[in-house]
């Protein structure tokens, strides 16, 4: 499905990854973790099309600079950290706007009978069907971002990019998204590829993990495979003791 080789990409002539290569396969799930500035986001926006790069992303048999935003539209949805909201749609027409690569003549068509039967499956599938009608400045951020997945899902991609999805989002919300996404992505046919702060829910929801750090792949393999001192270079602390602190508050609850 994704086959990167020797990717290098950056920002004004500063190359942020570098030499990066992995497969990804439909049906696996990648949880990319590193601290700020190590490239994570960097990578979901060079394999999402909006980078030009040195190396090769391909994305089902294709090169991703190969291919119009149109055709990526149909095989990714990118699910970005939610910011302002300045133009306030209803949450109906906002997940219809993930329905422009199925018309034939894009935005300027009249969505037809089955369009808007997906928008409402779509609503329905993420719990906020019963927030149609009401415009987007109005939803919390809970709210706003099982909207906004809808909107990914009417796209109907085969896979998800996720940048800091749970960010202002409480941990109810943050549980419910996530296990929606594992369930969404359990048929084989689909995957999710996340970009996280939190290394907890990396671990706990994704069953492959992607260290980097400064532009590079410090660990590529199974959540139960990484090790302690790996953790501890990519985050440049002690990432386990952290997280046996905070298990232990809990506990103590």
């Amino acid at each position: 499905m994704l086959d990167i080789k020797n990717l290098r990409t950056g920002y004004d002539k500063q190359m942020v990854l570098k030499d990066v290569s992995l497969k990804v396969s439909l049906g696996e799930n990648l949880c990319i973790l590193g601290s700020n500035g190590s490239g994570k986001t960097t990578l979901l926006k060079a394999i999402s099309g909006v980078l030009q790069y040195e190396g090769s992303i391909v994305l089902f048999g294709k090169e991703v600079s190969e291919q119009k935003p149109i055709e990526l539209s149909k095989k990714i949805a990118r699910l970005s950290q939610m910011t302002n909201i300045y133009f306030p749609y209803t949450v109906y027409d906002t997940v219809m706007l993930g329905r422009y690569n199925q018309l034939s003549k894009n935005v300027f068509e009249k969505p037809a009978k089955l369009h808007y039967e997906y928008v409402d499956y779509c609503l329905h599938a993420v719990g906020a069907y019963e927030l149609k009608d009401r415009r987007i400045n109005t939803l919390s951020g809970g709210q706003l971002q099982k909207v906004l997945l809808a909107r990914a899902l009417a796209q109907e991609p085969k896979v998800i990019l996720l940048d800091e999805p749970s960010n202002h989002l409480d941990l109810k919300s943050q549980m419910e998204l996530f296990t929606f996404l594992a369930e969404w992505s359990a048929d084989g046919e689909h995957s999710v590829i996340a970009v996280l702060h939190d290394v907890l829910q990396g671990l706990r929801f994704f069953d492959r993990l992607l260290l980097l750090r400064r532009g590079m792949i410090q660990f590529d393999g199974s959540a139960d495979a990484v090790q302690y001192d790996q953790l501890k270079n990519a985050y440049g602390f002690d990432v386990v003791a952290y997280l046996k602190q905070m298990q232990e508050k809990l506990n103590a609850l």
